[in-house]
């Protein structure tokens, strides 16, 4: 009859201790390499973000000016003497023209398609959505749904009230049909040139309410980034 082993008590301890602290290593091991995969990833989508933001911030520069430059125009024509001025036929160009805002998106839609919850920070996500989601869209849908809509009708209007012809590509200068600066005092054109005024200074105030929003959230974000 075989002699049988003795089983010793203490060795099957460290034993079962030992490869108690291998499964824990390795769990924790795996679970800071998926903590750092996840940083890393919400890295790159905040200095997406960021790179958009200031890409919608040259296009907010660039409409502002226009906007701003139409109001200014309007206030000369209101003190207007020479209705031959080759200028002026340009100036209802620019006065009656739209500055449609068309912000970059791609980061945004890469951190919904990966959740927006991968942003830790609080204010970052919580400003994020809300400048997509409401000021952006607000701005959009008010640009393409009245302001265009309005200006466009306005500037056709005294293109076929006031002109001959109004080429617009073909670099020729609008050939007026009323040689008088008494038109430029006619109530319809007054309206409308007021109109327009408020329309340029609506978009103005949406403008500096966003670029805020922008501003803050670059700050934000750049803070973030540099804590890492």
């Amino acid at each position: 009859m075989a002699k049988q082993r003795r089983i010793d008590p203490l060795q099957v301890l460290i034993e079962v201790v030992v490869i108690t602290i291998g499964i824990v290593l390795a769990y924790q091991l795996n679970a800071m390499r998926e903590v750092e995969k996840t940083e890393d990833a919400e890295l790159k989508v905040l200095r997406e973000i960021k790179s958009n933001l200031e890409l919608d911030l040259i296009d907010l520069s660039g409409n502002t000016y226009g906007h701003e430059n139409a109001i200014k125009l309007i206030d000369s024509i209101k003190n207007w003497e020479d209705p031959y001025e080759d200028q002026l036929g340009e100036m209802f160009f620019r006065i009656f023209r739209d500055y449609l805002f068309l912000p970059q998106t791609s980061a945004f839609e890469t951190l919904k398609s990966k959740g927006v919850d991968l942003i830790s920070n609080d204010s970052i996500r919580i400003g994020t959505q809300r400048l997509y989601d409401f000021y952006y869209q607000v701005l959009i849908k008010y640009e393409s749904n009245y302001a265009a809509n309005q200006l466009f009708d306005d500037f056709e209007w005294v293109a076929t009230t006031y002109y001959k012809s109004y080429p617009i590509t073909s670099g020729e200068v609008p050939v007026p049909k009323i040689r008088s600066a008494e038109w430029l005092k006619d109530d319809e054109l007054v309206v409308r040139l007021d109109i327009a005024r408020f329309e340029h200074w609506f978009a103005l105030s949406s403008y500096r309410q966003v670029k805020n929003e922008i501003d803050n959230l670059i700050v934000t974000i750049d803070k973030e980034i540099k804590s890492r």
